[in-house]
């Protein structure tokens, strides 16, 4: 304990501070990607990972659907095959208004979100071949291919041909790409998680400990060289606590154990 130095989670006295915790992982997904793929891998083992596209804190749900939206989502992340959606509980539970479940809204929200952007490739593909259609006829009716103006129009069909095939693949993509719902929470506490009814999805439960002995045995080298990382896995250590009798006994070691060390420093 000695060699032990104090951190921001610890001067701040975050640890119980879900929204530092947030903050905190969405840094270290965001810093270390690779890491993270691999254990999100190890999750949802029914889907291939390929990367980390963006991770967003408080994402605003609120979508224009017929269905319920709003709130916040702690973290959502996009990846070329799903969206995760990360709901940190630390001391809490699920968020019900109306009979509806926050979790609901962010699944509800995340569909909606597919959609759109299904949309908006759709109209912007449609539109480019449109336009690649229209000129490919005005160069077949060219007298001139060789010219300027067919050379021109040449290259233009198939810088055209090029992107059309670029969205066609990524509207295939996202046509493809699935959901994935996570409540994360220390193991003394359970929110109880319903099955959604649309779709068939579910959220997952996540307990700090798998985090945390992952990220143990898994990115030690990361965890020796960072020291913030460092203090972000020793900060989740109390919240892998069965019971929160057991949490509570966890922080006044470490005050005690404080104590004594700065009585010894002044001796």
């Amino acid at each position: 304990f000695s060699e032990r130095h104090d951190t921001l989670f610890d001067i701040c006295r975050m640890q119980d501070d879900e929204n530092s915790f947030s903050n905190a992982l969405s840094y270290f997904i965001e810093k270390y990607p690779d890491i993270w793929i691999d254990f999100f891998q190890t999750k949802f083992s029914d889907i291939k990972l390929s990367k980390i596209d963006s991770v967003t804190r408080e994402e605003d749900a609120k979508a224009e659907s017929d269905k319920p939206t709003g709130g916040r989502i702690d973290l959502l992340i996009r990846t070329p095959e799903c969206y995760i959606v990360i709901e940190n509980k630390i001391d809490s539970g699920i968020i019900i208004e109306n009979g509806i479940s926050q979790i609901q809204r962010y699944f509800n929200y995340v569909m909606w979100l597919k959609e759109d952007e299904i949309s908006r490739l759709s109209k912007e593909l449609f539109s480019l071949r449109e336009q690649n259609e229209k000129r490919k006829e005005q160069y077949n009716h060219l007298q001139n291919k060789e010219g300027v103006r067919g050379t021109a129009w040449k290259k233009e069909i198939e810088e055209s041909t090029i992107q059309i095939d670029k969205l066609d693949k990524e509207l295939t993509q996202v046509k493809a790409r699935e959901f994935r719902g996570i409540v994360l929470c220390p193991n003394y506490n359970h929110p109880e998680i319903k099955e959604l009814e649309i779709g068939g999805y579910t959220y997952e439960q996540l307990l700090y400990s798998e985090i945390y002995n992952w990220l143990k045995n898994n990115a030690s080298e990361e965890l020796v060289s960072d020291p913030n990382f460092k203090a972000f896995h020793d900060a989740m250590k109390k919240h892998t606590c069965e019971t929160k009798s057991e949490a509570l006994y966890k922080d006044m070691e470490i005050r005690f154990y404080s104590r004594i060390h700065k009585i010894n420093q002044t001796k």
